[in-house]
């Protein structure tokens, strides 16, 4: 029988965790006060705010990986000659010293 989503009853758990913590040193007063302005447009704390900022930026260099990868992958098939050996007669090859 498969649980759906929404079959599942929510429980509280209370787990005893430590989350890293980031100090930033050194912030420029004009980048301090967007992020406060940001933060109150938002209805966050500077903290949340902060961690909003900082999630965003991941997660778009992230995509930005995977796109790069995604294309590199891309240019090696096109690079790559469309046969391909399927693997009797790859392991033939090798028994045979050909590989």
């Amino acid at each position: 029988m498969s649980v759906h989503r929404h079959d599942v009853r929510p429980a509280i758990v209370f787990v005893d965790t430590v989350m890293p913590t980031i100090t930033v040193r050194n912030v420029p007063e004009a980048v301090h006060r967007h992020l406060k302005r940001r933060a109150e447009e938002h209805r966050r704390s500077l903290n949340q705010e902060v961690l909003w900022v900082l999630e965003e930026a991941v997660a778009e260099s992230s995509e930005s990986d995977r796109q790069a990868v995604h294309r590199a992958c891309r240019e090696e098939q096109e690079r790559t000659p469309s046969w391909s050996i399927d693997t009797p007669e790859m392991k033939r090859m090798m028994r045979e010293g050909l590989a």
